[in-house]
Parts: structure tokens; C-alpha cells; sequence
């Protein structure tokens, strides 16, 4: 994911298997930036659905308390509103803002 914000801009998730590509070499050619990119969606992915489904399954089952509990889903609902907001208006929105708090 990656987030650009009107003071700076991250990104969440890059490893040295992204496929990332820099075109600014000296040659001024395309280079791949990693030796062995994930080959797609599901090979990224993989852990992280093997994860949810074996969370989702204790949380059925009782052994475990859910790791995203309704308050934590409405907080993201909230953030998400914020930013359709900001690309709509083409401004910055605080989530407080959606929020009315």
C-alpha cells in the first residue's frame, strides 16, 4: 500500500521481492530492481491468507478474540470516508472531521 500525503508519502509491504522497475539507470534502459519478484497476486499474498483464514477460524472456534473487533472496522470506515472527501474536494480532511469529533 502506499499512501502520498501533502507533507511526505510511504508505502507498507515493500521487500526486496516487490516488483519494483527503475528507469533512471546510466544506460537510460529499464532495470528490474530484485532478483526473484513475486510471480503475482497469490504469491504475495499467500502468508497473509493463510493468516486470516487460521484467525478466522479461532475466533469461530473461541480460542482466540477477534484482532479487528467492530470499533477498529468502523475507525477504517472513517478514514476511508475522509479520504473520498479529500480527493473530492481536493483538500486535506481530518478524520475528526468525519468523524464530528
Amino acid at each position: 500500500m502506499e499512501i502520498f500525503g501533502s507533507l511526505d508519502s510511504v508505502a507498507s509491504g515493500v521487500n526486496a521481492r516487490t516488483p519494483l522497475r527503475g528507469l533512471d539507470t546510466e544506460e537510460g534502459t529499464e532495470s528490474t530492481m530484485n532478483i526473484n519478484p513475486y510471480r503475482g497476486f497469490v504469491d504475495r499474498f499467500r502468508d497473509a491468507f493463510r493468516n486470516e483464514t487460521t484467525a478466522f477460524t479461532e475466533v469461530v472456534a473461541g480460542s482466540r478474540q477477534n484482532p479487528c473487533p467492530p470499533e477498529s472496522a468502523r475507525e477504517a470506515l472513517r478514514v476511508a470516508l475522509a479520504c473520498e472527501i479529500s480527493v473530492a474536494e481536493q483538500r486535506p480532511v481530518r478524520v475528526a472531521e468525519v468523524t464530528g469529533r
